[in-house]
């Protein structure tokens, strides 16, 4: 969840500026290619459950880290500046990889607890996300603006930087996504069982236990 936090944060924050300053997108447009991640985010969380219902939770989180993997290093691979279409094909790959990866690491744990303890699991990974996203803004940002820092630009006007400096900074930013998204494989590899133990949570799609009331006097069985 930490790592995918990382991968969600870095697109979202400096995609739009690279698709206006090195493109030459409109603001409109810019965001239609960060867009095309909300397309496959949606589809792959629909197809998740098929996937780790049959292949199992850490088989399906390793699908959707590598995928994430793939489409942050095909940023790093197409050519300076990327062409538009395959930037949108990537970044609809990297929402796929994403949201195979979100269902996987939600689902897996909650059903290895009880009915009761759902709201911490659940909220212990929505946690970690959030602060991968807090430490991916820090970081990522820290590695653009170091960029534009080696190349003298720091303090001018948005529109007097150079169209190969926003590039480096980007590409850069893109290559600690790519160490992010191996770094996710590696802690799945490590940490995550082949199967969850799921005895405890086997009953907790039905609630809790429900009570019978004691009868009133008067009462007819």
């Amino acid at each position: 969840a930490l790592g995918l936090g990382l991968l969600v944060i870095g697109p979202t924050t400096f995609l739009p500026t690279y698709g206006q300053t090195v493109l030459g997108l409109g603001a409109v447009a810019a965001g239609a290619v960060l867009g095309s991640m909300s397309i496959g985010w949606p589809i792959a969380s629909a197809l998740s459950a098929t996937l780790f219902l049959r292949a199992g939770f850490r088989a399906t989180q390793l699908t959707g880290a590598t995928i994430c993997l793939v489409a942050v290093a095909a940023f790093l691979l197409a050519p300076d500046p990327a062409p538009l279409w395959p930037l949108v094909a990537e970044t609809f790959l990297l929402g796929g990889g994403l949201g195979l990866l979100s269902v996987a690491s939600i689902v897996g744990p909650q059903s290895t607890v009880s009915w009761g303890e759902r709201g911490v699991v659940t909220g212990t990974v929505m946690f970690s996300r959030y602060l991968g996203q807090s430490l991916g803004a820090a970081i990522f940002g820290a590695i653009f603006n170091t960029t534009l820092a080696r190349s003298g630009h720091v303090g001018s006007a948005a529109g007097s930087y150079p169209k190969a400096v926003i590039a480096a900074a980007t590409n850069h930013v893109y290559a600690a996504l790519t160490v992010v998204a191996a770094l996710t494989i590696v802690a799945i590899l490590l940490f995550m069982p082949r199967r969850f133990d799921t005895r405890a949570g086997a009953v907790a799609s039905t609630g809790p236990a429900v009570t019978a009331r004691p009868g009133k006097p008067g009462d007819q069985a």
